[in-house]
């Protein structure tokens, strides 16, 4: 029986190669996702987008609608981006979610062979 693919983003604090390594141990496929203004801007908007165009909705999680709750729109002069306003709220279920959502709407393109070598 095989497994269904699953997929991971790693974000910039993730502990280290270990659990990568781990992950991928497990059949996952690990992608790395830092939280610069870089990554994180483009995947905010993609969020946005698709909750304002009801694309999608948030699940019926009392802790992921604390986290929405708490996130901010932290703006610089590249952008907007998801953030938190201080240090003691917590957004990491709406980081996860802005990944993932980025992840799915912007994966690579299957490989093609064009001719033989």
């Amino acid at each position: 029986m095989t497994r269904p693919a699953q997929r991971q983003s790693a974000n910039s604090v993730m502990p280290g190669k270990a659990t990568t390594v781990e992950l991928e141990r497990e059949g996952m496929v690990v992608s790395v996702f830092p939280q610069n203004d870089t990554r994180m801007i483009p995947a905010s908007a993609v969020l946005f987008d698709a909750i304002t165009e009801r694309r999608m909705t948030l699940p019926r999680s009392p802790e992921l609608a604390q986290h929405a709750a708490g996130a901010i729109a932290k703006h610089s002069r590249r952008g907007w981006r998801i953030d938190k306003p201080n240090s003691r709220v917590h957004i990491d279920g709406v980081i996860a979610l802005c990944m993932a959502v980025d992840r799915h709407a912007n994966q690579p393109a299957p490989a093609q062979v064009v001719g033989w070598v």
